[in-house]
């Protein structure tokens, strides 16, 4: 294999690269911090448009229900925000939140069985309502509501 290029680093993106010096520590690491926010600021709550970044089965059921869900991990469009974790359970009594997700981003849902390929949601486009919550202490925002694409009021 030819060696690789390096990149050059682009401000205001921090920069981390491993050194080569020898040292008793398995790894050192030099970080510049130049630009860094403070922390992460939700989203105000209203409605965004946003395309499925992600869609991946959870690795182990519910605790309460037994069943895997469905995470989907959204792109807001226009920016490079991120909403992740919007969990859809597989259960049988939650099935109605995830056809109705599937049928909003444009996918033909039949009352019977049916195979979910996440590579085939990828990309789909909706109208986020997002809302802001609480989770060990910081403040993120949550999926409310999954409109069609068109449905942005903006």
């Amino acid at each position: 294999m030819p060696p690789r290029k390096k990149k050059e680093p682009q401000a205001p993106t921090p920069v981390v690269e491993p050194t080569k010096e020898k040292s008793s520590r398995a790894m050192v690491v030099r970080v510049d911090f130049t630009g860094a926010t403070e922390g992460y600021t939700p989203l105000e709550p209203g409605e965004y448009p946003a395309k499925v970044a992600k869609v991946e089965l959870s690795e182990n059921p519910g605790k309460n229900s037994g069943y895997h869900s469905l995470i989907f991990d959204w792109a807001i469009i226009g920016t490079n925000r991120k909403v992740r974790f919007d969990y859809y359970s597989l259960s049988p009594q939650a099935l109605w939140r995830l056809k109705s997700v599937l049928s909003t981003l444009g996918i033909d849902v039949p009352d019977g069985e049916f195979e979910v390929d996440p590579d085939e949601i990828v990309g789909a486009e909706a109208t986020l309502v997002l809302k802001v919550e609480e989770y060990n202490g910081k403040e993120n925002n949550k999926v409310a509501e999954v409109l069609p694409a068109n449905g942005f009021a903006g």
